[in-house]
């Protein structure tokens, strides 16, 4: 479904559409433990997120490969509005 929603946005020329599906994507792969294809997903949602100048999405991605960087697997969860967000650990 998350592939199909990608190709669609990609077809509009929806780039906040298609960053959006590049995160879920990151998020089912890292949910499944394939780390390079998360890295890869969310990397690119990045730079798109960037390009159309949402500051605070580019920088949750930031964030996220940060934890992939430090060999973390992220822990993320769904907000009220829907939105896929880190959970913050524990201390």
């Amino acid at each position: 479904m998350h592939q199909r929603s990608l190709e669609i946005e990609r077809r509009t020329g929806r780039v906040e559409g298609e960053a959006r599906s590049l995160h879920s994507l990151g998020v089912i792969a890292a949910g499944k433990g394939s780390v390079a294809d998360a890295k890869g997903y969310w990397t690119e949602a990045q730079r798109l997120f960037t390009e159309v100048g949402l500051k605070d999405e580019a920088g949750l991605m930031g964030d996220l490969l940060a934890e992939l960087k430090a060999g973390r697997t992220p822990r993320l969860v769904a907000g009220a509005d829907g939105r896929i967000r880190r959970r913050r650990r524990a201390r």
